[in-house]
């Protein structure tokens, strides 16, 4: 599926999404699209920051799985299952992956660290997008996305909507394509 069509696609969802008066949140919530390139796509890096402001890009992961989580603090999709995005971290601390929840809030890492704490989020790090470079240039059009980079430097996946990253098979079985994590 091309660039083009995916957004089409994930714009088409959330707008129907937003323009309904009254929807179950929770079945909502179980929702996403899941778009796996058949060709992986060369990506563009972008500095983005740490708790301690240290500017990092994606080729420090080289040869390592990168999971970019784009989410914001402000974002009910996003914060509904940052647990489990820190559960699954947790899981693959032995894996060559390297998860990015990567906050689009405009008010920096503060207020990231207040989610962090309050939400007892120990595994991820923080990072922060300052001035939106990656979700620019990857043409991020929705909160959460997620965007899956193969050891290689090539986004192979992208997620458009919630994940429970601790239970869904499908996720699993995608992450695994390109690590050892079995179920």
């Amino acid at each position: 599926m091309n660039k083009k069509t995916l957004y089409i696609t994930a714009l088409l969802y959330f707008s129907v999404l937003s323009s309904s008066n009254s929807y179950d949140m929770d079945r909502e919530l179980q929702k996403y699209h899941l778009f796996e390139h058949q060709d992986p796509q060369l990506i563009t890096d972008e500095k983005f920051f740490d708790i301690n402001d240290k500017a990092h890009l994606l080729e420090e992961y080289e040869n390592k799985v990168i999971i970019i989580n784009f989410w914001a603090t402000w974002c009910t999709f996003c914060t509904s299952k940052i647990k489990s995005l820190d559960q699954f971290q947790k899981l693959l601390k032995n894996e060559p992956v390297k998860i990015i929840a990567l906050s689009e809030d405009f008010k920096g890492k503060s207020v990231v660290e207040e989610f962090y704490t309050k939400k007892n989020i120990k595994n991820l790090e923080v990072f922060v997008d300052k001035k939106n470079a990656l979700f620019k240039a990857f043409e991020i059009i929705a909160l959460p996305t997620t965007v899956i980079i193969d050891s290689k430097g090539y986004e192979v996946a992208r997620i458009v909507g919630v994940v429970d990253w601790n239970n869904d098979d499908t996720i699993k079985e995608l992450i695994s394509k390109y690590t050892s994590l079995r179920n």
